[in-house]
Order: C-alpha cells, then sequence, then structure tokens
C-alpha cells in the first residue's frame, strides 16, 4: 500500500502557480503544522523554497511536533528514528531526512 499524499501536495502546489503565478514572488509563505503535522512543514518547506524566487520569504513554524531524541528501555532503540523511517517508507518516501541533509551539509 503506498500514501500519495507527496504527489497531490506537489499537484496543489503547481495549481496554485497556475492560477496564482505570483505566488513565487510572495513576500512572505509561512509553512505550518501541528503535532505530526509539523514535522510535515520541515518535509515541505524546502520544496516550497525552490518553488519561489527568493527562498529566504519561506518560513517554517512547526506548532508541538517535538518529539525527543530517546532509546526504548527494552530494545534500546532510537523510538524517533524509527518512527520516522517507518513512516517515510509507509509514505514511499526515498529521499533523505532533512536532519541527514542538514549534517551532510554542515559537519562540525
Amino acid at each position: 500500500m503506498y500514501f500519495r499524499g507527496a504527489t497531490i501536495t506537489r499537484s496543489n502546489f503547481k495549481w496554485i502557480l497556475q492560477k496564482y503565478p505570483t505566488f513565487k514572488d510572495a513576500k512572505q509563505i509561512i509553512i505550518t503544522g501541528s503535532s505530526a503535522g509539523g514535522i510535515a512543514t520541515f518535509l515541505w518547506t524546502n520544496y516550497v523554497r525552490s518553488l519561489v524566487t527568493n527562498a529566504s520569504v519561506v518560513l517554517s513554524v512547526p506548532d508541538s511536533s517535538v518529539f525527543l531524541i530517546t532509546k526504548t528501555y527494552q530494545t534500546q532503540v532510537n523510538f524517533l528514528e524509527t518512527v520516522t523511517q517507518n513512516m517515510f517508507k509507509l509514505a514511499n518516501i526515498d529521499e533523505k531526512t532533512p536532519l541527514d541533509l542538514c549534517n551532510s551539509r554542515y559537519k562540525g
């Protein structure tokens, strides 16, 4: 089973760009979501930035999407990493997580 939320979301942005061509020149765009939808803000912000003339006008404001990076006491497996990987598999996403991308670009 594959969900096509990414395809649907991209088609929504395609529609917005066709219906409102000045969208690409917006002065401010805020991507937001709450709870698990807050995670989606991280997944979609870079995509929306690729659609506009000035990427710095796109802001990501997740609400209530902070998850602690902890290991479960029984399996000692990183719970958040496991949930994120399973979410990507379920959604049929083959892209890296934003944290992986960030870490690969900004090695400290």
